[in-house]
């Protein structure tokens, strides 16, 4: 959707009966974000219940794009093995990689992230977040982006109940993989954090962040970028950096 027009690209027939999520082309965090669900007979049902019949959805979409571009997106759901820690959002995983001296992305850091902001029934912005072990996938236990007192840590999920700590996610070899693949693709940025997630289908890459939140990554991995894998990385480019200003 851009300046009042709701294009759509894929035209295979009913590509689009199914649920959507929309979301603006330039934004962070949820900011914008709605989804529909699909009642069939070309019928979709909005978060606060008002159903739209196809061509009514469309003009809505074209209509909100005035205001700002918004994208329209199958509503991706969570893989069986995951989705006890969600009621209704999507949860993705924040992936980062960074290029090194020879130009090859290298996975430093991964973690869950619960997004409380898209379950309407939590009545909370706080975001969850679960360090994931590199090598094995495994799940530590749980962090909050805003309660930031020593004890806001969670081995059970404070909201659904279910265990976050030692669940070992068996998608996240192919979800690394896909991590790094995509940086190759676009290798002009020195650091970027992924946001995947595992559907039925396997992993989907949803975007890439320039702004990936390092404030958030330190926490949940309870060190400092500094001390991480990523240190050394960075050191790389910033020397890179430095030397190509003092040529100029």
């Amino acid at each position: 959707g851009e300046g009042g027009v709701f294009t759509i690209h894929d035209e295979t027939p009913g590509a689009l009966d199914r649920d959507l999520f929309v979301k603006l082309t330039r934004g962070s965090g949820t900011f914008g974000a709605r989804s529909f669900r699909w009642l069939g007979d070309g019928r979709f049902a909005a978060g606060d219940g008002t159903v739209f019949d196809r061509a009514a959805l469309w003009e809505e979409l074209a209509q909100s794009s005035k205001q700002r571009e918004l994208i329209v997106n199958p509503w991706l759901h969570n893989h069986a093995e995951i989705a006890d820690l969600a009621t209704e959002s999507l949860l993705t995983f924040r992936i980062f990689t960074c290029l090194d001296r020879a130009g090859e992305p290298q996975l430093t850091h991964g973690f869950l992230r619960i997004m409380s902001k898209l379950e309407p029934s939590w009545n909370t912005i706080e975001e969850y977040g679960s360090k994931i072990d590199r090598d094995t996938g495994r799940m530590n236990r749980a962090c909050a982006d805003r309660d930031i007192a020593p004890d806001a840590w969670w081995d059970i999920n404070p909201k659904t109940g279910a265990r976050i700590t030692g669940r070992v996610v068996s998608g996240w070899p192919a979800m690394a993989a896909l991590a790094v693949a995509a940086h190759r693709v676009f290798s002009g940025w020195a650091v970027i954090g992924w946001d995947l997630a595992w559907t039925p289908d396997g992993p989907v890459l949803v975007e890439g962040n320039s702004d990936p939140d390092p404030h958030y990554l330190q926490r949940v991995h309870q060190e400092t970028i500094g001390k991480s894998p990523l240190a050394p990385l960075l050191r790389h480019h910033f020397a890179q950096g430095e030397a190509l200003l003092r040529q100029e």
